[in-house]
C-alpha cells in the first residue's frame, strides 16, 4: 500500500518587514501626516537621522509652505546678551570638535535664526540657555529656515512662559517638582531640601528652560529627549527632573 502523497501549497513569499524609515517616510506623505506613527517610533526607539528633522517639523505642526528664513533686520533689544552666549557656543557637537571656519558658520546660523525670532515676536525675551535650544535644532535639520521655523515655533508655545519679561511662572511650576518628589520619596525629598539655603529647586532650573540641552551633551541623548518632549505634555520636563532626582 502506498500512501498518496500530499499535495503542497507554493510557499508565500514572506511578508516584507518595513523599516522605521520606510515607516515614517510613508506617515509623513499622508494627508493629514499620520502623527500618530511618528509619536510611537519617538517613544519606542527614537527618531532616524534620515527622517528626524521631517518628523520634528510635523510634530511642530510646520508645513512646506510655514517654512522661513530668519529675517535680516535685528529689532530688538537683548542683542548684545545673544552675541555672548553665541561667541560660547559651537566649540563643538557631541564627540566632533568644529574647526575655525565650521564654527563661525553655525555661530551665524545661530545668531541668525535666534535674533530674527525675538525681532519678529517683540513681546518675547531672551533667557540665558535659549541657545542651546537653538542649537540642537540647527544641527538637527542644518537647514537654517526650517530651524528658525521650529524655534520661532517652540518659542511661541512650549518655552513661551520661559520668555516673559520674568522667570516668575517657571520658578511657580518648578516648585511642583518638591511636590512630586515628596509624594514619590519622602527620604530622598528632604534630603534635597536640607542642603538648600533658599528652599527653592532653582538646581533644576537649566534642566526645564533648555530641555537639557544645557547638560547634556551628546547628540544621540539630547534627540531623545526633545523627542520624549515634543510628544508630552507641556509639563513632562518637570516630571522628568523628578525622575533625575530620583533614578531608583
Amino acid at each position: 500500500f502506498v500512501m498518496p502523497r500530499r499535495k503542497t501549497k507554493p510557499n508565500k513569499p514572506p511578508a516584507r518587514v518595513r523599516t522605521p524609515v520606510q515607516r515614517l517616510r510613508t506617515a509623513l506623505s499622508c494627508d493629514p501626516v499620520d502623527i500618530g506613527v511618528i509619536y510611537e517610533e519617538a517613544h519606542n526607539r527614537g527618531l532616524p537621522e534620515e527622517v528626524r528633522a521631517a518628523c520634528w517639523l510635523a510634530l511642530l505642526g510646520i508645513t512646506e509652505e510655514d517654512i522661513i528664513e530668519p529675517w535680516a533686520t535685528i529689532e530688538h533689544d537683548e542683542v548684545e546678551l545673544v552675541g555672548k552666549d553665541v561667541e560660547r557656543s559651537m566649540w563643538s557637537w557631541g564627540n566632533c570638535n568644529h574647526p575655525y571656519q565650521e564654527r563661525t558658520k553655525y555661530r551665524e546660523q545661530l545668531s541668525s535664526i535666534i535674533n530674527s525670532v525675538l525681532s519678529r515676536h517683540k513681546e518675547l525675551h531672551y533667557y540665558q540657555g535659549y541657545h542651546d535650544i537653538a542649537t540642537v535644532l540647527l544641527m538637527c535639520t542644518e537647514n537654517v529656515a526650517q530651524a528658525h521655523t521650529m524655534l520661532e515655533r517652540l518659542s511661541l508655545g512650549y518655552f513661551r512662559e520661559a520668555m516673559n519679561s520674568n522667570l516668575d511662572v517657571v520658578i511657580q511650576e518648578l516648585n511642583l517638582l518638591f511636590v512630586l518628589l515628596q509624594k514619590e520619596d519622602s527620604e530622598v525629598f528632604n534630603h534635597i531640601k536640607s542642603g538648600l539655603p533658599d528652599l527653592e529647586p532653582y538646581f533644576a532650573i537649566s534642566w526645564v528652560l533648555t530641555w537639557f540641552s544645557h547638560s547634556v551633551n551628546q547628540p544621540r541623548e539630547l534627540y531623545r529627549l526633545f523627542e520624549f518632549f515634543l510628544t508630552s505634555h507641556p509639563l513632562m520636563p518637570l516630571y522628568f527632573s523628578t525622575v533625575v532626582c530620583n533614578p531608583i
